[in-house]
This record gives structure tokens, sequence and C-alpha cells, in this order.
């Protein structure tokens, strides 16, 4: 059963839209499968269900009937299933600030029909000294779990992505050195990989 959950850890109630949408392997579109409010008082206890398709409201308890998570995918035009899509459930808070992304690939990564990906990287220009460094990462077709290491002593800002084709994402690379340090001595040793090159 296609059922997803919205739950808030905070100390204060929570308004904000839930929106599941699929992206198709293949072509990197996204195709919207519900949007809803989201309201929850205070703590990690709140939770609220919906159907990953055709809901428009939380439930407080686990909706009846859901569709599959097959006839979702059937229904949106992903003829192998989880093989050709995954989903992605955004919560955004009523200010329109993400709070929360999940990437859901629903099948194990040999099953996944990705296609030939080729990403790029531009490191941004910081001297000597700096606490951060900016990568910005494109890519010609859908490439997932995109991951940047490097010798340098620090970490990105996010890792292990999902690049969509037509869509610059930019991390930062943060130093844990007070020494800081540079885009030279970053581009000298960063690797960019992804799950696609090892297929």
């Amino acid at each position: 059963m296609a059922l997803r959950y919205v739950r808030n850890d905070l100390p204060q109630a929570f308004t904000g839209t839930i929106i599941v949408e699929a992206i198709h392997y293949s072509t990197g579109e996204t195709t919207r499968l519900s949007t809803a409010p989201v309201s929850l008082p205070a703590g990690g206890g709140a939770v609220g269900f919906l159907c990953a398709m055709n809901s428009s409201s939380l439930s407080t308890g686990k909706p009846d009937h859901c569709p599959t998570f097959d006839a979702l995918f059937a229904q949106v035009g992903c003829d192998h299933g989880a093989a050709d899509c995954m989903l992605n459930v955004t919560v955004a808070s009523s200010q329109s600030a993400v709070m929360s992304r999940s990437i859901l690939p629903l099948t194990k990564p040999s099953n996944l029909h990705l296609p030939a990906a080729h990403v790029t990287y531009t490191v941004n220009a910081a001297a000597a000294g700096s606490s951060s460094v900016s990568v910005a990462l494109t890519t010609s077709a859908t490439a997932l779990y995109v991951w940047l290491s490097t010798t340098e002593q620090g970490r990105f800002s996010d890792n292990a992505l999902v690049l969509l084709p037509d869509k610059e994402t930019v991390v930062e690379f943060l130093s844990f050195v007070k020494t800081g340090t540079s885009s030279v001595d970053l581009e000298a040793s960063l690797r960019v990989e992804h799950l696609a090159m090892y297929m």
C-alpha cells in the first residue's frame, strides 16, 4: 500500500504542505501525485497519514485503502514500476521553506533503469583560508547517489544527491580546520561519483 506519513519532531506546532512526486529516471521529469496541507501539534507523537497518490488531506489514522506502489507507478507511465521511477516527498513550511525531503527508490539499486549520465562540476573561486567553498553540479541525465569526496578536512553540506538534467545543484564544502581551504586545494582532490558509473 502506497502510504506516507508526516511526523512533527518540533517543540511547537507545525503548519505547511506535503508534496509527493514521482521522478522518472529516463527523462528526469517529475509527476505530481499528491499535495496536502499539514497541520500538526507539537511533539514527535503528532503524526498525519495520506495515500501517496490523489490525496488532498492528512488523516490522524491510516487510510483503509491506498493504491499499491505498482498501481501508482503504472498510472504515471512507469511501465517497470520502481525500476523506472522513484518517489520524492517534500514537506515545506507555511513560509515555503523546505523542512524535509525524502528521496525514495523503492527497489534495490541493481534493478534500476538508469540512463547514462555525465555529471560535471565547477568549483567556485575561493581564496586560501576560506571556511567554505561552493561546488556547482550539473548532469546530462538523471544521476542517483551523486557522491563528493576529497582529502581536504571537512564535510559537504549535502551528499548522496539526486541530480536532474538541466538543473544546477550547489553544495558547500565546509572546512573543519582553522586554516580553512581554497578552491585550488579542494579541486586538487575532489572526486565526484554516481551510481550509474558502477552499473
